[in-house]
């Protein structure tokens, strides 16, 4: 079978169309497959920088347990007061504990804050070093300005 030159370039053309087809599908699964790979790998970071939070909290608190000796609870929240200015308002008054575990309950309430205030205030008793728990939390508008803010905390700790 002989063919001819136009022949020849057509099945040339066509060979081509044929083989960038393939090209051009083969190169689309592989593009979604690489957008489900960086889905996934977004997925497993994620994950991965919650389970280092979780690791960090747990440290916090293997540290918060083994320290020996703290700071009476009373003492370390009037000095977190002190350090954000909020002295004046703070009334600090200890909850009788049931048991002998060793952990003080104060109850804790701030008046007049801004929200900002209330929010650094709340952080910082959160993310104390040895570990506070804040067990109750209410926030409420002030009596006599609306914008400013009555906080009232129970926080439990190892005293």
């Amino acid at each position: 079978m002989h063919l001819s030159e136009r022949e020849k370039i057509l099945l040339s053309v066509l060979a081509v169309l044929v083989l960038g087809t393939v090209v051009y599908f083969s190169v689309q699964g592989l593009t979604g497959y690489q957008r489900e790979l960086e889905a996934e790998l977004t997925r497993k970071r994620t994950l991965l920088t919650r389970v280092e939070t979780l690791e960090e909290s747990l440290r916090r608190l293997q540290r918060g347990t083994t320290t020996r000796q703290a700071a009476p609870v009373i003492a370390r929240l009037e000095r977190m007061a002190t350090q954000h200015g909020l002295q004046e308002s703070l009334q600090l008054n200890p909850v009788p504990s049931p048991s002998d575990s060793g952990v003080e309950v104060v109850e804790v309430k701030l008046d007049n804050l801004t929200l900002d205030d209330a929010m650094r205030f709340i952080y910082a008793v959160e993310n104390a070093e040895p570990v506070l728990v804040v067990e109750q939390l209410e926030l409420n508008p002030a009596f006599r300005d609306r914008e400013l803010l009555r906080l009232s905390l129970r926080v439990a700790g190892q005293g």
